[in-house]
């Protein structure tokens, strides 16, 4: 009985975090979570994460907006030291940020660039 008791605990446990907001990690896993684009600001010079395998890591926190105007805080690593100011095309599923790339402004939607001004 007390076996059966901690597997219940453990499966809502598990299903509370893959449901509700467990941050990036939880996000990436997230079988409910889909994927969508988002358009950020560089607005900080992001934080010097520890080297991988001799690849250097640098850690960014995002306020992104998609083509609908839905604001998302995403988290993510780039290899390199990121332009502030520069705007970004994030592939994100919930807040954890898989790929970017910098864009031009005038490749953002419209409903988006608002949301940055």
């Amino acid at each position: 009985m007390k076996k059966i008791s901690s597997f219940i605990v453990l499966i809502i446990v598990g299903v509370t975090l893959l449901i509700g907001k467990g941050g990036p990690i939880v996000d990436q896993f997230n079988p409910f979570i889909k994927e969508d684009i988002y358009y950020a600001v560089v607005d900080n010079d992001g934080k010097y994460g520890a080297e991988n395998k001799g690849f250097a890591r640098w850690e960014y926190k995002f306020k992104g907006y998609n083509e609908s105007g839905q604001e998302q805080k995403i988290a993510m690593t780039a290899s390199k030291h990121l332009r502030i100011g520069a705007y970004l095309k994030i592939r994100s599923k919930g807040s954890y940020g898989m790929e970017w790339e910098e864009v031009q402004i005038d490749e953002i939607p419209k409903k988006v660039q608002i949301q940055h001004n």
